[in-house]
């Protein structure tokens, strides 16, 4: 999934008056809550170049992948909800967006391994 198709698809499903920076930002802020949260908690993290820039990154791939690509058009279409005022559409909309975003945590979780802790010895 990149940024132009998470956009395309999320524009299929609802019409909205956003422009394509403001979506971009959206789904800038949800890949860097993403790779803070989740990808940097595991080993191998350093790997690839972060997508940080709009229209710049717009075509390259974003870390969730298949079969858990479409969370970004899930939280584009939350953002249009939320921005539009419409409360119960973003809660339902919210609740499919979490579901899939935790099943591709999950996922990440049991192909990664974490980063081991960094106790403090006590040394008294």
């Amino acid at each position: 999934m990149t940024i132009n198709k998470a956009m395309e698809r999320a524009s299929r499903l609802r019409s909205d008056p956003y422009d394509d920076e403001t979506k971009a930002g959206w789904l800038l802020e949800l890949e860097g809550r993403i790779r803070e949260e989740v990808v940097e908690a595991h080993e191998g993290a350093a790997a690839g170049e972060p997508v940080r820039a709009f229209p710049e990154d717009a075509d390259r791939p974003l870390l969730a992948g298949p079969p858990y690509e479409r969370v970004y058009e899930l939280y584009l279409l939350c953002q249009i909800d939320l921005h539009n005022g419409e409360a119960d559409r973003y809660a339902n909309s919210v609740r499919v967006f979490n579901s899939a975003l935790d099943a591709w945590a999950q996922a990440y979780h049991r192909r990664h391994m974490p980063v081991p802790a960094r106790y403090h010895r006590n040394v008294f």
